[in-house]
């Protein structure tokens, strides 16, 4: 009941204004396991709550801290922890509301908590550092230190944590389901390459990249989401667009490319044209080819999937797959490229839908195969989709 009323009496008191910053983040990129740096940039509102072990803002067993904090999503994400710190479970899932009666927001507060008290049982006490803007919430990253006697436990890969935190107009809520968000993860994922890489993964000259506004707000949140910037190269392929249909491509003079990633794109799908619609297609020459165009990893994936197809449902693959598709642009993430395409004619509506290539010693190949990354996941939310759909027409 006492810390119910603080942390009212918290909430009336906190000042609003608070200095914070748009900070430039590279995002790093998934391929099959392996992270690979690139030329994709986020931009994010943040706000430095504490930057060294004399923190002005600390939780600890038998020490709450939320009597410290500046805002009130701060002192609600320390009752977060402080619940945690407690052992208190119910307390926890009181903070982490259902959204409705089908949600299953009570099994994932459970999930979140015994992520937390995992951390917690090897901690004497915890932190914030930063406070993110993002999708209507407050995400906020906090620094573990570790018990002397679990020094080994906490390393440069697992010693901070985040909550997400939304103010809406029922109150204020811890939102574990939120980290699972791609938008979240890009920029977790964010925030971790460059604390393991012991440098700012920033861009200062962003003039000749496109800019992409994020602006999804979160579920019944009343605080207004700052924008969330992306930016990153389009390139496009020269003269006549790169289409495939009724399985023929229309295009095939790539000399005044400047990038050979369009002919091996072209060159990949006109192999599957190649291969036979025959029972054994498995075993021909021509597939063995096609598949050549994939990682070892995407090319056992496809391989499993057709196995025991037929002549006839490999026929059908292959006009799934071909039947109509006009490739737009490609995000050169470099050495990663996502290729963007339709398989909708225009002017009717369409969205966009994208293969994932990866330039190494080995050349061009097709990765993630029946995979997505972080930042697919991203490309494919209908808010990132929409947006892309506006670059491609502003070209």
């Amino acid at each position: 009941m006492m810390k119910s009323l603080l942390l009212g009496v918290v909430f009336c008191s906190l000042c609003s204004v608070l200095y914070a910053e748009h900070i430039t983040y590279l995002v790093p990129i998934d391929i099959e396991k392996e992270v690979y740096a690139s030329d994709f940039y986020m931009s994010v509102k943040e706000r430095k709550i504490s930057t060294n072990s004399q923190a002005k803002y600390k939780m600890s067993k038998g020490a709450p801290g939320f009597d410290k904090a500046t805002t009130a999503s701060e002192a609600f994400a320390s009752s977060v922890i402080d619940a945690v710190f407690d052992k208190d479970e119910n307390l926890y899932q009181q903070l982490t509301k259902k959204r409705s009666p089908t949600d299953k927001s009570k099994n994932n507060s459970k999930l979140g908590y015994s992520m937390l008290q995992w951390a917690m049982d090897y901690s004497d006490h915890v932190y914030f550092v930063n406070e993110y803007e993002l999708l209507g919430l407050n995400l906020y990253e906090a620094r573990i230190v570790p018990l002397s006697t679990a020094e080994d436990f906490i390393n440069e890969q697992n010693n901070s944590l985040f909550l997400a935190i939304a103010e809406t107009g029922s109150g204020v809520e811890h939102r574990f389901n939120a980290l699972f968000e791609p938008v979240v993860q890009n920029l977790i994922n964010a925030r971790q390459y460059t604390k393991n890489k012991d440098k700012k993964a920033v861009k200062e000259d962003l003039k000749s990249f496109t800019k992409v506004s994020y602006k999804p707000k979160f579920d019944d949140s009343v605080s207004t989401p700052a924008n969330i910037d992306y930016y990153f190269k389009v390139i496009q392929p020269a003269g006549n667009p790169l289409i495939f249909e009724n399985g023929n491509l229309a295009k095939a003079d790539f000399s005044n490319e400047s990038n050979e990633l369009w002919s091996f794109y072209a060159g990949m799908w006109s192999a599957l044209t190649a291969v036979p619609e025959v029972d054994e297609f498995q075993s021909s020459a021509e597939y063995n080819s096609f598949i050549d165009n994939l990682s070892e990893s995407s090319a056992a994936q496809l391989d499993k999937s057709l196995t025991g197809a037929n002549g006839r449902q490999f026929g059908g693959y292959k006009r799934w797959k071909l039947g109509y598709r006009e490739v737009l642009f490609a995000i050169d993430a470099y050495p990663v490229y996502f290729v963007f395409y339709t398989r909708s004619k225009r002017p009717n509506p369409y969205g966009f839908a994208h293969d994932t290539i990866l330039h190494s010693d080995q050349g061009y190949k097709r990765v993630n195969l029946g995979y997505l990354s972080d930042l697919e996941r991203l490309f494919d939310s209908t808010e990132f989709n929409q947006a892309l759909v506006k670059v491609y027409e502003k070209k």
